[in-house]
């Protein structure tokens, strides 16, 4: 999902299901780039049918990085998309919560690269 994802070290991730009801997922990943000290926000939105994807990047400042990893880890069970916990009701908005500069996006329609 992450081409540079050998460059780059994740400090947490977490998958939920989508609120709308459509049974797809929200897929979010807190990274670091050791080379520049850079933290990354990913997001990858699947919902389902019709099948629809987009796939966002984002640079946020460090506070946010260590926010979102606290918030993340805070949950039990990271890996059930449908855990009840607090960061798992929250964690479909977590790109949409952000401070961060959007540095990539691509959906099934459209995309655009802001390096």
């Amino acid at each position: 999902m992450v081409p540079w994802k050998d460059k780059v070290e994740l400090y947490a991730s977490l998958e939920t299901i989508m609120n709308c009801g459509c049974g797809g997922y929200v897929f979010h990943g807190v990274y670091r780039c050791p080379a520049c000290g850079r933290f990354f926000l990913t997001a990858y939105e699947d919902h389902w049918p019709p099948s629809s994807a987009d796939y966002y990047i984002l640079e946020i400042p460090s506070e946010e990085a260590w926010r979102l990893q606290d918030r993340i880890r805070s949950c039990p069970d990271p890996g059930n998309r449908n855990c009840p916990c607090p960061a798992h009701q929250e964690s479909e908005h977590f790109h949409r919560s952000t401070s961060g500069v959007q540095r990539f996006f691509e959906s099934e329609d459209q995309s655009w690269d802001n390096w």
